[in-house]
């Protein structure tokens, strides 16, 4: 995980403290091994003359000792509360930096978003564009349609009208002609009414043209008797005449 400059400095710095803790406490060692060491000159036989001088250097040594591993253990302390802190805040640094690098990340894709839709948003500006430019050359066509409209419109109202007439005419003559036909048929029954009469008036005719001729016959007969009476009731008359 990378970290940010200031971040790494904080690490430098803890890093430094926790060497200066080891180098005290091996300083401190050092001082506590010298001491042990003393106090094991302070039991040899051969300095026993000088064993009164060196307990009350021992004493003040060990009480001098005592002062400088109370303050060093004082520093420890106060160099590990300080280190600890300096790790906190390196902890709260790194996770600052995770959070600013999480914010720059979804900062970047919400950039890299609106790039996209800024690009979509310049191909449909264009295809508006383009789409108004047809619909500018369209509109000359558009207005001759709509007057092509407006005239068939007018046209097909004509032709309803004429229509309608055609249809009041059509009812018109339907009843005209069905007028007709009751006239035609009551014509034909009379037609056929006097056709009979005039069948039976022939018949009657041609029957009392047989009686007409039948009685010229007869007549005609009659005459010529009559004729031959006459002649043989006046001899010689038939000369005179």
């Amino acid at each position: 995980m990378a970290s940010t400059p200031a971040a790494r400095r904080a690490l430098g710095i803890v890093t430094l403290a926790v060497v200066a803790l080891f180098i005290v406490d091996l300083a401190l060692l050092a001082r506590i091994a010298r001491t042990e060491r003393r106090r094991a000159d302070d039991g040899n036989p051969q300095r026993a003359g000088h064993s009164e001088t060196l307990t009350n250097e021992g004493s003040t040594g060990r009480s001098d000792l005592r002062t400088a591993y109370e303050t060093l253990q004082a520093e420890h302390e106060t160099l590990r509360k300080q280190a600890d802190e300096l790790g906190a805040r390196v902890k709260q640094i790194e996770d600052e930096s995770d959070a600013l690098r999480t914010t720059v990340a979804t900062r970047f894709g919400d950039h890299e978003v609106l790039r996209s839709q800024a690009a979509h948003g310049a191909a449909a500006v264009a295809e508006l564009e383009a789409a108004n430019d047809r619909i500018a050359t369209l509109e000359p066509k558009l207005k001759s349609a709509a007057n092509l409209v407006a005239k068939l419109n007018s046209d097909v109202k004509t032709a309803r009208n004429r229509a309608k007439k055609l249809d009041t005419n059509l009812k018109t003559a339907r009843a005209k002609r069905t007028d007709a036909e009751e006239r035609a048929d009551a014509l034909q029954k009379s037609l056929d009414e006097a056709t009979q009469r005039l069948e039976a008036a022939k018949d009657v005719i041609e029957r009392q043209t047989g009686e007409i001729a039948a009685l010229k016959a007869t007549i005609e007969r009659l005459k010529q008797q009559l004729g031959a009476d006459e002649g043989a009731a006046t001899p010689g008359g038939g000369s005179g005449s």
